[in-house]
């Protein structure tokens, strides 16, 4: 039998349908176009595409990585054909490759194997089938069709995730901008894939140019969305910083460097650990217009959008580089009644799982995002969201995102809380360690940041190992001062400035932490404060950048102080203020740095005022203090102290001291120095540049105390007023101080300086000191072995109240200035001196050794020479024996010829001495045949003689005359 009619084989065809012919359990019906494609995207093939898109795909070099990932349910993961082996299925529990595509499926958990490998390339044309194919479904994209529209903002998820994260496709970017045929550029060679809390990102160590492989053509008309996102992971100690930078790199039609290579989108020049995720965008275009960011040049058909970053020991994460086509892009919000309706016709294909998650995020979202804090509190927030996403604090970008949860009303207020919904919702913030930004602090420089960073330090101080960072590149001015007590926090967490505070003037204390338990705090300071005389603890006017109060267990670090009038840091205690321990300062590990922000080519009147008032004062009244190390001190005016302290560890101090002081050791007990470099040959008017006396003040303490049990290794002092001041040191029982090497030179008034000191063992070079060494008042019980070379007027002198002490070594070349009665040595003390060993020689001097009378120095060993018109010994010694150039015994035999009375002898001995004759018989000064001076002995005779003779004689001094 015949059928009339056309048949549907032979109907045209057409690329827009409304309806199509199906079969339904047997049954020939029609079905609507926007119903196939929600059952399409809802179950089958295109559905394990869009769920799997959506999901994240986990791309493995190897099975082995892969198999140790646990996925969700009906994501996909891919292993290349690089891995050539073979494994049993977790799933099926059979045989098969090692590469391939695979599910992972809940029970029995595992990743089975689905398919073989696709390369990107055939990646790319599964998602433009995909496309296609929704396309043809819904070729209208109208806003009726909210499934189709989801569909196609999946494919874009799917599309995004190839093309834009180098952690998750290194393969298709590269490590150089040549030019060329893409697919023949070597395979990614920098860096390595990570996962993070942002998902799977490709970090780099050091300098690097990441770029996309594919270069991306530029058609007229077009505009295109360029998006990068960085985060620093490791920050760089440069303090200029490192940049990364975010370009486009632009090529000719031939695929060569365009004559233009490249644009800067924009360079991250103060990107650290505290800016987190870092977000750079820009749209490009082949010609001017709105909203056009950047222009392409003229010859620029390709374009290649690349990260570059700079420096040698930074690390960085690069998760995004994304390039998209926005010409046709609109902003779409999807009808929900529609999408219901749909969702209800769709429930036999269990399609109702994923499109109430999707209606879920929609009407009632779990999480919501706002631009700034004063957004949130105009908004009302639906009961749904647990979570609140701020973009910055004042407006998005500003360094103050961070991430908020919702508060029970029956929860205590907490620092840095945003409400909302009228104030009947509070929002706290999310994370143990937050930038300060959030709290709403600037570091504009201008703006008082004091009221915001009271709030952060407040939040610091709510629990135990937070962190606070106060981001770099920034400057933190304070107009009034804060108090942070840490009383009943067992565990302090950080404080870190990146950036400097910049504290008013006048304003006394401007950061105070008080009663730390633990903790680290890095430091800095750069501009304002006051002068004021801070050579001692509490001066009128003083300002104090950095307090810390009660500290025990802490980490102080200054990092930086420069053009700040008044003291970078203060370590001190406070009885009256105690934590509920009880403990005082102790146990601190402090390193401090500070310098001038002056030219090195700037006057020394510039240099010094752009230093800082003091780099520290330390004053605990204290046992067991801790360590300083690493301190670098540059244009203090007024150095560093330590008072009444005990049991200080000072590990390695370099400075260059101006103005009234260096650094001060007062009322210490138990110090031990390691190396002290302190001084230049800069030195014009420097201050004497290390001093350890008596303590002024008290501290905690009952009465002010001496310095004792001092222990320096090495000192090297150039060019102070006075290099070394000892004074008041192991008077009150104690040891004294000990100095394995100090090295002294060029001081304007002495090298070593020795005021009412006992007990001082030093080991002494000197040169060019205007005195090499001198001692006043009471100084007894010292071992000092010398080498006094060169001093511009007297190596050595010996202060009247001078006694029980030991020199060694040696001076010579004394009085270069050549100033008139000058001696090398000069002895104004009766008390007894050794002088062991000792060679003393020079010329332009008076007396190598000028002795007061009654002298108890004893000389023993050694040896004296002069030159010139220099004397050897004025005055007398003690004793004196063994040396080397000085006579202290005599004989020998004259020849008399007949006729003679008397004759004169040279005895050649340094005072007068006493004549035995071979007999034995004394002959004194006053006898009538022999008479002595200084010089000369002179034999009379009786009468003429009346013939020639012989004399024997002998001469020898005696020290107990």
């Amino acid at each position: 039998m015949t059928i009339a009619g056309v048949r549907t084989t032979n109907l045209t065809g057409v690329p827009i349908s409304d309806e199509v012919l199906v079969n339904r359990d047997g049954v020939t019906t029609v079905q609507a176009i926007a119903d196939l494609a929600t059952q399409l995207a809802g179950t089958g093939a295109i559905a394990d595409m869009i769920e799997g898109a959506t999901l994240g795909s986990k791309n493995a070099r190897t099975w082995t990585e892969l198999s140790v990932i646990v996925g969700t349910a009906l994501q996909r993961g891919t292993v290349p054909e690089s891995d050539t082996g073979s494994h049993t299925d977790p799933v099926t529990s059979s045989t098969v490759k090692n590469s391939g595509t695979f599910t992972y499926v809940a029970s029995p958990a595992g990743w089975t194997r689905t398919g073989d490998y696709s390369d990107l390339t055939s990646l790319r044309v599964s998602v433009s089938n995909l496309a296609a194919l929704i396309a043809n479904i819904d070729n209208t994209r109208d806003a009726d069709k909210p499934v189709s529209k989801a569909a196609y903002a999946l494919i874009g998820t799917a599309d995004d995730l190839i093309n834009a994260r180098p952690g998750d496709m290194p393969q298709h970017f590269v490590d150089t901008l040549n030019g060329g045929v893409p697919a023949l550029l070597p395979l990614l060679a920098t860096g390595e894939q990570k996962y993070d809390e942002n998902g799977r990102v490709l970090r780099v160590a050091g300098p690097a140019i990441i770029g996309t492989r594919t270069l991306y053509s530029l058609e007229p008309a077009k505009v295109y969305a360029v998006e990068f996102v960085v985060q620093r992971r490791v920050n760089s100690p440069d303090p200029s910083n490192d940049a990364v930078r975010c370009a486009l790199a632009w090529y000719d039609q031939g695929a060569n460097r365009s004559a233009v290579p490249l644009t800067i989108i924009q360079d991250l020049t103060s990107l650290s650990v505290g800016s987190g995720r870092t977000l750079v965008s820009a749209t490009v275009s082949r010609s001017a217009g709105d909203d056009i960011d950047l222009v392409a040049p003229t010859d620029a058909r390709y374009v290649r959008p690349y990260v570059q970053t700079y420096g040698v020991t930074p690390v960085t994460d690069i998760e995004i580089i994304r390039w998209e086509d926005i010409t046709h892009a609109t902003t779409y919000a999807p009808d929900v009644d529609a999408l219901e309706a749909r969702i209800a016709a769709q429930e036999a294909i269990d399609a109702d799982s994923r499109l109430d998650t999707l209606e879920s995020q929609v009407t009632a979202p779990d999480a919501v995002r706002f631009k700034s804090v004063a957004d949130l509190a105009a908004a009302n927030v639906p009961e749904s969201a647990d979570v609140v996403e701020l973009l910055g604090y004042y407006e998005a970008g500003d360094g103050g995102a961070v991430q908020c949860r919702r508060m029970a009303a029956i929860e205590a207020a907490q620092p840095g809380e945003h409400p909302s919904n009228s104030g009947s919702k509070r929002w706290g913030l999310v994370g143990s360690r937050l930038s300060a930004l959030v709290f709403g602090v600037k570091g504009d420089g201008t703006t008082d940041d004091a009221a915001t960073a009271l709030v952060a330090f407040n939040w610091f101080k709510s629990a135990s190992n937070l962190t606070l960072v106060f981001p770099g590149n920034r400057s933190y001015r304070l107009a009034s001062g804060i108090l942070c007590d840490l009383s009943g926090i067992p565990s302090v967490g950080s404080v870190v400035f990146e950036g400097s505070i910049k504290p008013d003037a006048g304003i006394g204390r401007a950061i105070t932490t008080r009663n730390a338990r633990g903790g680290q705090f890095t430091c800095r300071v750069s501009g304002g404060g006051q002068t004021a005389d801070y050579s001692v603890a509490n001066p009128i006017g003083a300002d104090e950048s950095f307090a810390f109060v009660n500290a025990y267990g802490s980490v102080i670090d200054l990092k930086y102080g420069a053009n700040y009038l008044g003291r970078c840091v203060r370590i001190t205690s406070d009885s009256g203020n105690l934590g509920p321990d009880g403990f005082k300062t102790q146990w601190i590990s402090f390193r401090a740095y500070c310098n001038s922000t002056a030219a090195i080519t700037d006057p020394e009147a510039t240099r010094s005022a752009q230093g800082v008032g003091q780099i520290y004062y330390v004053d605990t009244g204290t046992n067991a203090f801790g360590t300083i190390s690493n301190e670098y001190r540059a244009w203090s005016r007024y150095g560093a102290v330590i008072e009444n302290t005990s049991d200080v560890t000072h590990v390695s101090v370099e400075t260059i001291d101006r103005g009234s002081m260096g650094l001060e050791l007062r009322g210490v007990i138990s110090y031990h120095g390691m190396t002290l470099k302190l001084g230049s040959e800069m030195g014009v008017g420097a201050p004497n540049l290390l001093t350890i006396k008596s303590s002024t003040v008290t501290t905690d303490t009952a009465v002010a105390r001496a310095s004792q049990n001092i222990h320096i290794t090495e000192v090297f002092a150039v060019g102070g007023t006075k290099n070394v001041v000892l004074e008041n040191i192991g008077t009150v029982g104690g040891q004294g101080v000990t100095i394995l090497a100090l090295h002294s030179r060029t001081a304007i008034e002495h090298g070593l300086y020795l005021n009412n000191t006992r007990k001082a063992n030093i080991n002494y070079d000197s040169y060019a000191d205007k005195v090499g060494l001198e001692t006043t008042s009471t100084v007894s019980g010292g071992f000092i072995t010398c080498d006094i070379r060169s001093s511009k007027a007297q190596a050595i002198i010996l202060g009247s109240g001078t006694s029980d002490s030991t020199f060694l070594g040696g001076a010579r070349d004394g009085n270069t200035d050549g100033a008139a009665g000058v001696s090398l040595i000069d002895v104004n003390t009766t008390g007894v001196l050794d002088f062991v060993g000792f060679k003393a020689s020079s010329a332009n001097v008076d007396y190598l050794y000028d002795f007061a009378a009654s002298s108890g120095t004893r000389l023993t060993g050694g040896s004296v020479a002069v030159s010139g018109s220099s004397a050897k010994i004025n005055g007398q010694p003690n004793r004196a024996s063994n040396v080397t150039g000085l006579v202290e015994k005599a004989r020998g035999q004259v020849s008399v010829t007949a006729g003679a009375t008397s004759v004169t002898i040279p005895h050649g001995l340094y005072k007068i001495p006493v004549w035995w004759d071979g007999r034995g018989n004394t002959l004194e000064a006053a006898a009538p045949r022999i008479t002595a001076d200084a010089t000369n002995l002179i034999v009379t005779f009786p009468a003429a003689l009346a013939a020639s003779s012989l004399v024997v004689w002998k001469a020898e001094i005696d020290f107990a005359g």
